[in-house]
């Protein structure tokens, strides 16, 4: 539920990602202990994607809305560290695609979900 939806349909809406991600949700909670920590890694932006950025945006809100209001669930904000000051990706953070992260998109990454899963 996520980038690729959006790309695979431009015209999809962020209130169904948000219902898509419900019930991949729905089903990975049924089958873990309800004390079992899922941690939920944003949409990233990115500069292949770029036309789909306020999609992105308002479906990883909703998911965080939601995320809040569940127990033993972690929202973790990947897209804004990705992003300049002025609001612009950055684009060293890249591979050629354009799509894909390169080492140093990765250690972004890193800076953020690492801690989280040493606790």
């Amino acid at each position: 539920c996520g980038e690729n939806d959006i790309a695979a349909d431009p015209t999809i809406s962020a209130d169904t990602i948000l219902n898509r991600f419900k019930i991949v949700y729905t089903i990975i909670r049924k089958k873990l202990k309800k004390n079992t920590p899922i941690v939920y890694v944003s949409m990233k932006p990115s500069i292949a994607r770029w036309n789909y950025e306020s999609k992105i945006v308002e479906a990883n809100g909703l998911i965080k809305q939601f995320i809040e209001t569940q127990k033993n669930i972690l929202f973790l904000d990947v897209h804004n560290p990705m992003l300049n000051l002025d609001g612009m990706v950055k684009s060293h953070i890249f591979l050629e695609d354009q799509l894909h992260m390169n080492a140093k998109g990765y250690t972004i990454w890193q800076g953020i979900i690492a801690p989280t899963l040493a606790k």
